[in-house]
């Protein structure tokens, strides 16, 4: 019995070191309005926000939800799994429609998943690259998922400005994933039974790369028109 409550304590500390903080991209001040309270809501489960190539991730999925009118919630791991695993089910209490989720394992993604699908909350796996071949099962667990939009990762370089960046911290990925992400709780969503979306992005982004406009042009793409926008870069 003594271990039991043990366990529990250990595991309540442990959700209390999983950052999830609320960025407010909606206009109106700092009161909480009831309009501000229905705004979408979408999920960002990433390494860490504040390192040189989270903050210009960061900084970019800031200015695109501003754009967009959207509420990003962000959930940081430190790519530690079992940390990974716990911010999707945090952003999914927080009222998220949908999460861009940065792998660190499969049996994190797979655990992730399985959160969002038991709430109902839209998911897109980013970075890391679902193989058929090296993750048949999970693969397959994603394609027949109603709630599992696609797949985003980086065939580019990265950015040589940022150093020590890895095409792990590319902030394309991130950023298409977002709009993924966005489509999906638009009702814009091309998936079978049999596969989903994959994007690879052909080209570099960068902070103010994308107008207002741009950005509003992109979030109006069905998922294959976007995924051919990311390849042509």
């Amino acid at each position: 019995m003594i271990r039991k409550y043990l366990t529990l304590i250990l595991c309540a500390l442990f959700m209390l070191t999983v950052p999830v903080s609320a960025e407010e991209n909606t206009a109106g001040g700092a009161e909480q309005t009831e309009a501000q309270e229905e705004v979408l809501r979408i999920g960002v489960s990433m390494w860490k926000t504040t390192d040189p190539a989270g903050a210009v991730c960061k900084r970019i999925l800031d200015d695109t939800a501003r754009s967009l009118g959207v509420k990003i919630i962000y959930g940081e791991h430190g790519r530690n799994s079992l940390k990974a695993a716990q911010t999707a089910g945090l952003l999914c209490d927080a009222g998220c429609s949908a999460i861009v989720y940065c792998s660190v394992t499969d049996d994190d993604l797979e655990t992730a998943l399985a959160a969002c699908e038991e709430r109902g909350v839209g998911f897109v796996e980013t970075y890391r690259t679902l193989s058929s071949s090296a993750s048949p099962e999970l693969w397959q667990k994603a394609a027949q998922s109603d709630i599992f939009a696609g797949n985003v990762v980086a065939g580019t370089p990265p950015v040589p400005s940022l150093q020590g960046q890895t095409e792990q911290t590319e902030p394309a990925p991130l950023f298409y994933a977002f709009l993924l992400a966005y489509a999906q709780t638009q009702g814009r969503q091309d998936k079978t039974p049999d596969t989903f979306p994959f994007i690879e992005t052909a080209a570099a982004v960068s902070p103010g790369q994308f107008s207002d406009q741009d950005i509003a042009e992109l979030a109006a793409l069905n998922p294959s028109e976007l995924a051919e926008r990311a390849a042509a870069g």
